[in-house]
């Protein structure tokens, strides 16, 4: 049977990993040793845990692995409630217990730039330090079963359809760091209705680019955009009772306001 660290024990991780030995092993990207940290019995998690990897750690190619991950991740742990998977202890325990190599590899503390912004990582990406949704897509191992819980359509038998919206919220940082950490990032259906708005209209986006030859019309600066606007639709409408194509007509308006004459017609 599986264990995560008791409410014990993960206040006996946080003082080990404090240490100044451990922490300084860390940083250079050596495990370090939490078995004597207290466990109790998880019965809803696997016997056999998953293994995440990070194919290739070099700065600009951590991501690439990030939604193959995400999708084994949230078949293995299937059965998971979010209830379950709000559990502070749970997501502390997969960083430091089993996935601590991968955490190296993908989340690593060599580039802080003194210990303090190292800690400070650490709380954020191997501990859970905010709460509520914004910490859960921090964290280095939670925010890959949260983007496949909040995107994955579990009425579809086929894998590969029933993970397309996930494999496509990895595809670039910024619908992460534009949707699952706004306000509006808490509700999986905004959150769908968004990505699925995106998704389908890729090639309009690419053809609105390349009309526009203006440096600061990109695809990323369109995503902060249209992102920032329906935060601010947020506080006119309430988002959750809206219709997708509604939701899709007003990221419809701001594309034409983005890109003017450069947007072509659906």
């Amino acid at each position: 049977m599986q264990k995560v660290f008791s409410s014990e024990g993960l206040s006996q991780l946080r003082l080990l990993v404090g240490q100044k030995g451990n922490l300084d092993s860390l940083i250079k990207g050596v495990a370090i040793d939490v078995s004597a940290c207290d466990l109790e019995d998880a019965k809803t998690l696997p016997v056999n845990m998953p293994l995440l990897q990070v194919a290739d750690p070099g700065d600009d190619n951590r991501v690439k692995d990030d939604a193959d991950n995400a999708v084994i991740l949230h078949q293995s742990l299937v059965g998971m409630t979010a209830r379950a998977a709000a559990n502070p202890r749970l997501w502390s325990t997969f960083a430091f217990k089993h996935y601590q190599d991968y955490m190296l590899k993908r989340w690593p503390l060599t580039d802080a730039k003194d210990e303090a912004k190292a800690v400070d990582k650490i709380n954020d990406r191997y501990f859970l330090k905010r709460i509520g949704h914004k910490g859960y897509f921090r964290h280095g191992v939670a925010r890959l079963w949260w983007t496949a819980h909040m995107t994955a359509n579990m009425d579809e038998a086929d894998l590969a359809k029933r993970y397309e919206l996930t494999r496509f919220a990895f595809s670039r940082q910024e619908y992460q760091f534009g949707i699952f950490l706004r306000k509006f990032g808490a509700s999986q259906y905004v959150s769908r209705a968004i990505l699925s708005y995106f998704m389908t209209n890729v090639a309009r986006i690419e053809e609105a680019i390349e009309a526009t030859y203006e440096s600061d019309k990109g695809f990323v600066e369109f995503i902060r955009f249209a992102n920032k606007h329906m935060n601010i639709y947020g506080s006119v409408y309430v988002l959750d009772v809206l219709t997708r194509e509604k939701i899709h007509s007003l990221m419809e308006r701001d594309a034409k306001v983005f890109y003017g004459s450069a947007w072509p017609d659906a």
